[in-house]
């Protein structure tokens, strides 16, 4: 599973461009669906695609590296505390 750090690349991009990095305002220009980046944000772990995630990495300017987390599933966690 991947977590979508989207809050703080929006808050690393406002910080960079003084621009209001408002979820709409990313995702309108690259043609991602506006409901997209907001329902990432709300979830603690999701598996977008990897053209979603490379069109929000140039939407806020960011490495490629910055946008997703891995998250271990339930299961590897519970094999990893055994």
């Amino acid at each position: 599973m991947i977590s979508v750090l989207l809050r703080e690349i929006t808050g690393a991009y406002a910080r960079r461009t003084g621009e209001l990095a408002t979820y709409e305002r990313i995702a309108n220009p690259w043609g991602i669906a506006g409901w997209a980046p907001e329902s990432l944000a709300g979830r603690e772990t999701s598996n977008p695609a990897l053209d979603l995630i490379g069109r929000l990495r140039e939407a806020t300017l960011c490495a490629p590296s910055d946008l997703p987390e891995r998250v271990p599933s339930p299961k590897i966690r519970e094999l990893e505390r055994s």
